[in-house]
């Protein structure tokens, strides 16, 4: 990681729909602001807050600590892409917001599927991940 902070998202690397995420982040990401960790890592379980594979999560560059549907919002704001979904979502009450992420959460792996084994990225990616 360069001396300039950056976003870190959490995320289960066991989980199809949560590896393309990352993978359009990262298309996205025009500013190379943001870095990956799965939660199973070293790095993610050495954290001294809780990461959890039922969330996707961000600490962000100025050391805030977001999770589900915030972290969602953090990320689209970060991107600065789909601003019209943004605003949209952004009308929402944080419970219905939580309700809706949490209901694609946890059917996550029935919906998109789950692989065998946690995906790695590719070697000309691995420098955006914390291992």
């Amino acid at each position: 990681m360069t001396s300039k902070k950056k976003n870190i998202i959490f995320y289960d690397g066991f989980c199809v729909f949560c590896n393309k995420t990352i993978m359009w982040v990262i298309k996205n990401d025009k500013v190379n602001q943001f870095r990956f960790s799965h939660v199973e890592s070293v790095f993610s379980k050495s954290r001294s807050f809780i990461v959890t594979t039922n969330a996707i999560s961000v600490l962000t560059e100025k050391g805030e600590y977001l999770q589900s549907s915030r972290a969602v919002l953090y990320l689209l704001k970060k991107i600065n892409k789909h601003n019209f979904l943004l605003v949209i979502i952004e009308r929402f009450p944080d419970k219905i917001l939580n309700f809706v992420y949490n209901l694609i959460a946890r059917n996550r792996y029935l919906i998109f599927g789950k692989y065998d084994k946690c995906h790695l990225p590719d070697k000309n990616l691995k420098s955006k991940f914390l291992q």
